[in-house]
């Protein structure tokens, strides 16, 4: 016989499953209204953010997920942390903007992360010089599910960094979030915005501690 939560779980799962899968189309036509598109040089990235929500809703125990640019995309995170499972939802080319579609979804397909990490910003200060950060990362945090959060600031010596910086730990601070601070750790890079192969297990470390530290564990 199957029980009550049980069967609870399964509705759940088959409503998130139906809500991601209305999602696709909806989302390819937000997209163009609303210039979200976003350029991956190699795979697609709305296919990729489907993939990790489906991910999320299917059985499989607690999970966390870090959002974020090609720094995430093309991290080497373990796939599990303290027995929870890592989401990689990085997209190549992505500012604060980008991820407001999916924190909607993800709201609205009732998934339930235990730990959200936003390691965003760089690409709005090289892009835009920060001119919407504020807003596009209060409606990004504003939208997800009502998660714990980990902010990460970015460490590129780039114009407006110390402002999208200010940016990040002024919402970690108002949303109680855990901040990851990274620009002081001595990352290299090889082209001003990307870690060199010596530093980016730096950067990666920094992201892996401060999850643990958000789960409150140590393995």
């Amino acid at each position: 016989m199957v029980s009550h939560w049980t069967r609870l779980d399964v509705v759940d799962n088959g409503q998130a499953m139906r809500a991601i899968t209305w999602f696709i189309p909806a989302l390819l036509v937000s997209n163009l209204a609303t210039a979200y598109i976003v350029k991956k040089n190699s795979t697609n990235p709305y296919r990729d953010m489907t993939n990790a929500m489906l991910s999320m809703s299917r059985p499989g125990g607690p999970f966390v997920v870090i959002i974020g640019d090609s720094l995430t995309n093309n991290a080497h995170f373990p796939s599990q942390i303290c027995g929870y499972r890592t989401i990689n939802m990085g997209i190549d080319g992505a500012k604060a903007s980008t991820f407001i579609q999916y924190a909607e979804q993800m709201s609205l397909s009732n998934l339930h992360p235990s730990l959200v990490v936003v390691a965003l910003g760089v690409n709005d200060a090289i892009q835009t010089g920060g001119s919407d950060f504020k807003e596009s990362l209060e409606l990004l945090l504003r939208n997800l599910p009502r998660s714990p959060l980990a902010l990460t600031t970015v460490f590129q010596n780039v114009p407006s960094s110390d402002t999208i910086n200010d940016e990040i730990r002024k919402a970690a601070n108002r949303k109680g979030a855990t901040l990851i601070e990274t620009e002081k750790l001595g990352i290299l890079t090889s082209d001003g915005v990307h870690p060199t192969h010596a530093s980016q297990p730096t950067w990666e470390t920094a992201i892996v501690t401060a999850i643990k530290r958000g789960l409150g564990c140590s393995d």
